[in-house]
């Protein structure tokens, strides 16, 4: 397994607010690389994604302890879910509880410029978001998206809990903006500064 560097705005928004499960399964996927022998697993390495993109290596206790966290949730998943029918069914029933929930499939929310809150119908995360939709896209964290991969739900009708975490989750993506757009401007400087300096 490969390692890839998790630096777009989904990605991050997927590890800050997926929840255990899914930051587990992005650690899996996107920041730890293995080295296999013969099918076991004798190097462990990987990098931190920070709030800005950036990265720091991981120590190979650090990845080590992630991969038997994440080989542990595989085996708790195998035995709450041991076959596809069993599978399915908790993703139907979790389906018809966000519906009692009051959550709609995004395809019904208004295109009049109001806003809402929104949470992804695929199992990427568990934040909830402010959003808006147009006639074309449906948008929240400044990025566009399909009507039918998002839920919406009147910001009216959220109880306390939601809103307190729909905040939280304003708040983190807004400092992960803020520390990305200020390690591009100092790279950016830098560079400019090089460039100054070797033309003079």
């Amino acid at each position: 397994m490969t390692m890839a560097d998790a630096g777009s705005s989904s990605t991050r928004r997927m590890i800050a607010f997926g929840g255990p499960a899914v930051q587990r399964m992005m650690l899996w996927q996107k920041l730890i690389g293995m080295t296999q022998r013969r099918h076991r697993v004798t190097e462990y390495h990987g990098h931190l994604t920070h709030v800005d993109g950036s990265h720091t290596p991981l120590t190979e206790d650090a990845a080590r302890a992630i991969c038997a966290s994440v080989e542990a949730a595989r085996k708790r998943s195998a035995e709450e879910m041991p076959d596809t029918y069993s599978a399915l069914n908790a993703r139907s029933r979790a389906n018809e509880r966000l519906s009692d929930l009051g959550w709609r499939s995004g395809h019904f929310a208004p295109r009049d410029g109001s806003v809402f809150a929104v949470i992804e119908r695929a199992a990427h995360g568990c934040g909830i978001f402010e959003a808006y939709a147009d006639a074309e896209y449906l948008w929240y964290c400044g990025d566009p998206h399909q009507h039918d991969k998002l839920l919406w739900k009147p910001i009216a009708d959220l109880s306390e809990a939601d809103r307190t975490h729909m905040a939280v989750c304003m708040e983190k993506d807004r400092e992960a903006h803020d520390a990305e757009m200020d390690r591009y401007a100092a790279a950016s400087e830098a560079s400019y500064t090089m460039e100054t300096s070797n033309g003079s």
